[in-house]
């Protein structure tokens, strides 16, 4: 139903929601911040979430969306070795 999608800004998304009952959401912006989009997503995987989540990016190619989203892809893998 309409309830089981969620737009959300990435800062929003990533504090203070409790976002299980959501099985699909869509970022609508994009942060640089690995971190901040990690957390926006782990808000829909707490305790209690009984669905599959489908997390969607929304992204323009050749623009700055491109560039924030490699950014973040690649400081995921730095993360990812340094802990691995």
């Amino acid at each position: 139903g309409l309830l089981d999608y969620l737009v959300v800004g990435i800062q929003a998304g990533g504090v203070g929601l409790t976002l299980t009952a959501a099985s699909h959401c869509v970022f609508a912006e994009l942060s640089y911040s690995y971190v901040e989009m990690d957390q926006a997503m782990d808000r829909l995987h707490r305790l209690g979430q009984k669905n599959c989540v489908n997390v969607y990016i929304l992204g323009v190619e050749d623009t700055i969306d491109e560039a924030a989203l490699k950014a973040v892809k690649d400081k995921e893998e730095l993360f990812k070795r340094a802990i691995g």
